[in-house]
């Protein structure tokens, strides 16, 4: 059944994938990936050696890594409204930018850098300082790693805040 989410054997293409699942398909992948590594645990306790050796444990963490995370940041994504009501647009921007520095840092995906472009484009209209969202707009965009689709809407976005901001 995994094999229907998962059709290739490579992390990157993987990755790329994962912005076109929904909440609901990433929790079905979250619950095969997390049975599969539960498979792995038992093969290895029961010494059962030439099942255990089938499963390659150190990419199904990095699969779950990858699911974790985009589940993590629709849920970021999806509920900015009642992160609202705790936190101001301002800090909100702040808390995006800090996860896309890490993502930068640990492992860039371009599924990530998409959701917080998404993310930015709809705060800009209530976000009193935008610096912090233009250089982490600017950093996507200057990142040679992510899709060129990706760069060209940070690129996009870079250019319709600049317009805005002559304006006022």
């Amino acid at each position: 059944e995994i094999k229907k989410f998962i059709p290739v054997d490579n992390i990157e293409i993987f990755v790329n994938m994962m912005q076109y699942f929904n909440k609901e398909a990433l929790l079905k992948i979250r619950k095969l990936l997390t049975g599969i590594k539960d498979c792995s645990v038992e093969f290895k306790l029961s010494r059962a050696d030439e099942y255990s050796k089938l499963i390659d444990d150190d990419k199904v963490n990095k699969y779950l890594r990858t699911v974790n995370d985009r589940i993590s940041f629709i849920n970021l994504s999806t509920k900015v409204i009642d992160t609202l009501d705790i936190m101001n647009n301002d800090e909100v921007v702040n808390v995006i930018a800090f996860a896309n520095r890490h993502n930068m840092a640990v492992t860039p995906t371009g599924s990530m850098a998409l959701e917080v472009l998404n993310a930015y484009e709809r705060l800009a209209p209530t976000v009193t300082d935008r610096a912090v969202m233009m250089e982490s707009i600017s950093k996507i965009y200057a990142e040679p790693r992510y899709p060129t689709d990706i760069r060209e809407k940070a690129l996009r976005l870079l250019n319709k805040f600049r317009s805005e901001n002559k304006k006022k």
